[in-house]
This record gives C-alpha cells, sequence and structure tokens, in this order.
C-alpha cells in the first residue's frame, strides 16, 4: 500500500507515517519505492534521460540496490529494452554510450576503440 492510502485508512498524517516507519525497527525502518523511474506510468523519463548529453550510463547499479536488487541488469536491459525490442535507439548509439562515453568519463582513454577504417587523405 502506499503512504497515501496508509494516511487516509489511518488518519495519520503522511509525514508521520514515513518518520515512524523510518524511525522504528531502532532506526532500520525502511520504505521501499522501486520504481523511480516509471512515476510517468511508463519508461518515457528513462528514455529521456538516456539520450541527454551529460547522462552517462553506467555498469549496473553501482551496488546501490544491493539490500533489495542484486543484480547487473542494466547492461542487458539497455540492449533488450531499447534496441532489439523496441528499437527506439540505435545498437551503435547504445554500445558507445554503454562503452566508450562511459570509460572517457572515468578518464579511461588508453582503451582501444572499435571503429572502422578510415584511408588517409
Amino acid at each position: 500500500m502506499s503512504v497515501a492510502a496508509i494516511a487516509a485508512a489511518t488518519d495519520i498524517a503522511p509525514l508521520q507515517l514515513i518518520l515512524d516507519q523510518l524511525t522504528g525497527h531502532d532506526g532500520n525502518g525502511v520504505i521501499c519505492a522501486p520504481c523511480f523511474n516509471c512515476t510517468c506510468g511508463d519508461l518515457s523519463m528513462t528514455y529521456e534521460a538516456t539520450q541527454h548529453h551529460r547522462t552517462r550510463i553506467g555498469r549496473s547499479d553501482a551496488g546501490a540496490h544491493c539490500g533489495a536488487i542484486c543484480d547487473g541488469g542494466t547492461p542487458t536491459f539497455m540492449l533488450t529494452h531499447w534496441t532489439r525490442d523496441r528499437t527506439r535507439l540505435p545498437l551503435e548509439y547504445v554500445v558507445q554510450r554503454r562503452t566508450r562515453q562511459t570509460a572517457e568519463l572515468y578518464g579511461l582513454r588508453d582503451r582501444r576503440l572499435v571503429a572502422q577504417a578510415c584511408a588517409q587523405i
């Protein structure tokens, strides 16, 4: 149930419910909201963010969600959801965003580049 639904059913203010949950269990209370990227009801916000020139796509979730989710699904999801299943993003674009741009952000410029050979003029 959502905080809003519980607040309406119990007549307790939403902020009070949140504070009670977070401070309960000897200060180890948790509130789980796993659908941050689905606030519009779909992944349109994620799609827009993926295309923004300042967005860099990491290897996974960097371990931020190991208490709830323990996978490295971002690389596979990017390829299957946006490239294969919906063809919204070209394969070349996703590969470059997942590899070269992220590597450059972290200063990994000594890696090899897979690119088409150009004839010297």
